[in-house]
C-alpha cells in the first residue's frame, strides 16, 4: 500500500505494532464501503445505472493503475471499495494482492467464495 500512489487507491500513512496487533493509519473514509452504502441508501437495489457506472469507472481507473504497476488485487468486491464524504472512490484491502510479471500465471485460489462465479468454485 505504501508504494501505491493513485487517487482511487486508499492511501497509507504509517503502520506500527502494539503488542500483537498491527495498526495501519489511513484516511477516514466516512461513507464506508459500497456494500454498506447500497444496503443503507438502496435497500431494494440500485436502479440507476449512472450511479453504478460512476462507481465502476473510478474502480477501473484504480485497477488499471494497479495492473500497470504489475500487481493484481484478487478480491475486488463492493465491501473492498470505499467512499469518502465527497463520494470519491477508493480500492482497499490488499491482503491477498500479489505481484504479477507479464506472462506469469498464478495457480493460487484466493478471494471471497460468496462473490465467485460457480465455475470457479467447482475447481
Amino acid at each position: 500500500m505504501s508504494q501505491c500512489k493513485h487517487k482511487n487507491i486508499v492511501s497509507y500513512y504509517v503502520s506500527f505494532i502494539d503488542e500483537s496487533d498491527l495498526w495501519l493509519v489511513m484516511p477516514l473514509l466516512q461513507s464506508g464501503s459500497i456494500v454498506d452504502i447500497i444496503n443503507m441508501k438502496y435497500p431494494s437495489g440500485v436502479k440507476n445505472e449512472v450511479v453504478l457506472a460512476s462507481i465502476l469507472k473510478e474502480v477501473l481507473k484504480g485497477l488499471n493503475y494497479f495492473h500497470n504497476e504489475g500487481r493484481i488485487h484478487r478480491d475486488i468486491k463492493a465491501g473492498n471499495v470505499l467512499m469518502d464524504q465527497d463520494a470519491n472512490t477508493y480500492i482497499s484491502d490488499f491482503g491477498v494482492s500479489a505481484h504479477q510479471k507479464p506472462g506469469q500465471r498464478r495457480n493460487t485460489f484466493v478471494g471471497s467464495p460468496c462473490w465467485m462465479a460457480p465455475e470457479v468454485m467447482e475447481q
